[in-house]
């Protein structure tokens, strides 16, 4: 996985963007800083690769251990039942106490609707806003269900359709990524099949194609703003798929401009993300986690407010931390958290709760690389991935005591 995101920002992306000449971004022309981010991306990836066979790999997984797990789903099969519909009903109330509905979701082309939680402000509104990412884990645990029992098919298109509709219209396409992602990754692993890779690189390419179209005509908060006027060639559609190069470009120019403008910012990431679920009315002078807005800087300088919304991929802030030792560190770790999640995986691979979490978190990792601000990787994280693990950790745990009972009965 990280080497396909790598792929699509680091090689193919810039690559058609220096093909087509289309490296002007914000008024800045970009050519010269390609080398900066290739040179940070491969470092990234050498240190990934180093830190995940930095811890040895088991030579084998035993058959006892997966037998375990089949005897601890023959215990109790109707638990994942039951976390699903609590896992459906939370994300439903987290919309609901946000919206005032769930009919108005399924507006997703010319509404008129508001921002989801437009009325939630601080903290309060981005635990709402983020909530809706329980409804990845809830679709992943219906498609297991369904795959394993032929059960709850209505419920699967019902809740699926559901979360596209709201993540349209919320216009953030990496909710449908890690949506798709995960479904795909679930039926795989249940299956325990080898991926097409013919069927890979078509739907890949379809997809790009879909969060072209998402990215020509979204407007956050009010879905896709479309009309039968509007009309866009594939050619098109497959250009601004590729658009998120632009990342790619503001990361290499952040690695050529940070030395030279002394924009490093030490420990500021790692602070804001360990004060960042104390809420400002308990304290006032909270930092204010405002070190985006160095990255925004690099183009303030043609006109004041340029750099709005200008992001990096994860290597660019930990360069912005420590230079290129941050690079190394930062990878370094995530190879070896990496090496660390597919282990626990293999040791529950037969475990379909196990499953879930492992294709949940397979499909965040894009949102790991993709966005380099680790206060918000770690909430998505909180409300994405965490949540599946706890059902697992609480199932698992629960049925062993169970187990233990019975043996001593």
């Amino acid at each position: 996985m990280v080497g396909l995101i790598f792929l699509y920002y680091a090689v193919l992306g810039p690559l058609i963007t220096l093909g087509l000449g289309l490296t002007n971004y914000k008024f800045v022309e970009h050519r010269d800083f390609f080398f900066n981010g290739w040179w940070a991306a491969l470092l990234a990836l050498l240190s990934c690769i180093v830190g995940f066979n930095f811890r040895k790999a088991k030579k084998r997984i035993t058959e006892i251990s997966m037998l375990k797990d089949r005897r601890i789903n023959q215990l109790r099969p109707e638990t994942t039942h039951w976390k699903q519909l609590g896992m459906i009903a939370a994300g439903c109330i987290v919309i609901l106490v946000g919206t005032g509905g769930l009919v108005s979701q399924f507006e997703v082309i010319n509404s008129s609707s508001g921002s989801l939680f437009a009325g939630s402000q601080g903290t309060l509104g981005g635990y709402l806003l983020n909530g809706i990412n329980l409804l990845i884990g809830a679709s992943g645990l219906l498609l297991i269900h369904y795959l394993d029992k032929k059960r709850q098919f209505v419920w699967l298109v019902v809740i699926v359709a559901f979360a596209i509709a709201v993540y349209t219209k919320q216009g953030f396409r990496w909710r449908h990524i890690a949506l798709g992602m995960s479904l795909f990754s679930i039926y795989f692993l249940f299956f325990n099949r080898k991926v097409n890779l013919a069927l890979f690189f078509t739907l890949g390419l379809i997809g790009i194609m879909l969060m072209g179209f998402i990215g020509k005509t979204r407007s956050y908060g009010a879905g896709l703003g479309y009309s039968d006027q509007q009309q866009f060639t594939n050619y098109e559609l497959l250009l601004e798929g590729f658009g998120e190069s632009a990342v790619f470009m503001t990361t290499g120019f952040l690695v050529n401009q940070s030395p030279e403008r002394d924009l490093f910012i030490g420990w500021d990431p790692i602070v804001q993300t360990l004060v960042m679920p104390i809420p400002r009315a308990v304290w006032p002078d909270k930092p204010s986690g405002n070190y985006i807005s160095v990255i925004e800087s690099l183009y303030d300088h043609i006109f004041v407010g340029n750099g709005m919304g200008a992001a990096v991929l994860n290597f660019g802030e930990y360069f912005l931390m420590f230079g290129y030792t941050g690079v190394v560190i930062g990878y370094f770790i995530w190879g070896w958290i990496f090496r660390s999640v597919w282990h626990w995986f293999l040791k529950h691979r037969t475990n379909k709760l196990a499953i879930v979490t492992y294709a949940v978190f397979f499909s965040y990792i894009y949102m790991i690389i993709s966005r380099g601000y680790t206060p918000q990787v770690v909430m998505l994280f909180c409300f994405t991935v965490l949540p599946l693990y706890v059902i697992f950790n609480y199932n698992y745990n629960r049925v062993k005591l169970k187990r233990v009972r019975l043996a001593h009965s």
